[in-house]
């Protein structure tokens, strides 16, 4: 299960893929049901999009819950959701490199990146494991400049308990701020 979260998007809502696979083919696969079967995630049905089932989907009492359904029976499992980033530009230091102030997501482990983009060039920070003080350190900037963007990245990574034999998910979430870049002064001799 994959959720790519824009903290951004104007519906509020998350784009979900679902892709089940066989156990009993050794290699990679995926499963397209065929018969009455259906899979939604929080009432909305997600449709067949090859190799995957995918929606968007809104947030529901803080949560994903899905189920599949087949000849009368289902199978539920649900994911929280993540605490929303809200990044906040804090300064340039003397190296040009900035900082920013984010919500954690505590108790997780989860990788955060910033991704610094002017009309012309991105340039990507570290990505570094979350450790809980909200604070991002990103690389040199002093190339950007004009109006662009701050991306902000996390993505988590976790297999919880489901009746499937295996559940795998990963929640990205994507958060943006609109800066603008002013390159360094020059220095003077």
């Amino acid at each position: 299960m994959t959720i790519d979260e824009d903290q951004n998007a104007s519906d509020g809502k998350s784009q979900l893929t679902l892709q089940f696979s066989s156990g009993e083919i050794k290699n990679q696969n995926y499963v397209k049901f065929t018969e009455k079967e259906k899979v939604t995630c929080n009432g909305a049905s997600l449709a067949f999009v090859d190799p995957a089932y995918t929606a968007r989907v809104g947030i529901s009492g803080h949560s994903y819950t899905c189920q599949y359904f087949w000849n009368g029976n289902s199978i539920a499992f649900g994911v929280s959701a993540r605490t929303d980033l809200s990044p906040v530009f804090v300064l340039v230091t003397a190296d040009h490199k900035f900082t920013m102030n984010y919500n954690p997501d505590p108790g997780n482990d989860c990788h955060v990146e910033v991704d610094a983009v002017d009309g012309s060039q991105t340039i990507s920070g570290p990505s570094e494991l979350e450790n809980g003080n909200g604070v991002y350190s990103g690389s040199d900037i002093s190339s950007l400049n004009g109006p662009g963007t701050l991306v902000m990245t996390r993505t988590c990574e976790s297999r919880p308990d489901s009746n499937f034999n295996a559940l795998q998910v990963t929640y990205k979430s994507i958060a943006k701020i609109d800066v603008t870049w002013y390159p360094p002064a020059a220095k003077s001799s």
